[in-house]
């Protein structure tokens, strides 16, 4: 019963330390500065910890309705209220109120992405083959890419027009996260044999990019997926109507 109880305890504990990494975020964004440096560690921190809470659950077979919910609650926080902190941080400055209003949407998208993705989880017991609407995580990567862009521009010139920019992109987050766009799983085990090809090609291109510039090549990576739900859909659609013509 013991060892039973520990073993169903590691996934939220792995959640925990996800939910601990944003509320860090939050703690250390004193500035800008702070913001795109520890507070965007943090962050990244929050992604490993949500990749490893569900990899440790399916492996120890531990998965439950607590653990869903908590990684909900988690990722409310690390995923939707940091980031909207750390850029509101950055941006404040340059952009004022309107960065505030960003970062009020921006969280507030990120609960009902969640609060939504429950539902359709709940309602349906087919799994998922594709997320609707960018994940919470998705949408975290491309905040860690601004940032990593922000702390490579150093803070001033292009990093001041940058911040400038942030309000937009992050509405932008906002809204993709609550649409209907259709966004690939990037779990190995989710993946079409094609995409892990991919993937295999573009792994070496990304470690060189990363070594070569690491600001830049963080956002791309990340804005590549953010605007790749968008592709998809619209290809999807494309697709049907040549096929509806053609059949």
């Amino acid at each position: 019963m013991v060892r039973d109880n520990i073993r169903k305890s590691v996934p939220s504990a792995f959640t925990l330390g996800n939910l601990s990494s944003g509320v860090l975020a939050c703690v250390v964004s004193t500035n800008a500065e702070s913001a795109a440096t520890t507070g965007a560690a943090f962050l990244a921190m929050a992604v490993l910890f949500d990749c490893l809470d569900g990899l440790m659950a399916r492996k120890l077979n531990a998965t439950s309705e607590f653990g869903g919910e908590l990684d909900s609650l988690a990722d409310a926080v690390s995923f939707g209220v940091a980031p909207a902190v750390m850029i509101t941080r950055i941006a404040l400055p340059e952009a004022g109120p309107v960065a505030v209003i960003a970062g009020i949407a921006f969280a507030c998208c990120a609960a009902v992405r969640l609060a939504r993705f429950n539902c359709e989880s709940s309602a349906s017991s087919s799994g998922h083959g594709a997320f609707t609407g960018l994940p919470t995580t998705g949408a975290a990567a491309g905040i860690f890419g601004m940032l990593a862009l922000y702390n490579w521009l150093g803070g001033v010139g292009d990093a001041e027009i940058l911040a400038r920019m942030m309000p937009g992109l992050l509405g932008m987050l906002a809204m993709l996260m609550v649409s209907r766009y259709r966004y690939a799983h990037l779990e190995p085990r989710k993946l079409p044999s094609h995409a892990i090809v991919l993937f295999g090609l573009a792994a070496p291109a990304i470690v060189i990019g990363m070594i070569w510039n690491y600001g830049i090549t963080s956002a791309v990576v990340a804005w590549t997926y953010v605007f790749s739900g968008i592709g998809l859909t619209v290809g999807r659609k494309v697709q049907a109507r040549y096929l509806l013509r053609t059949g």
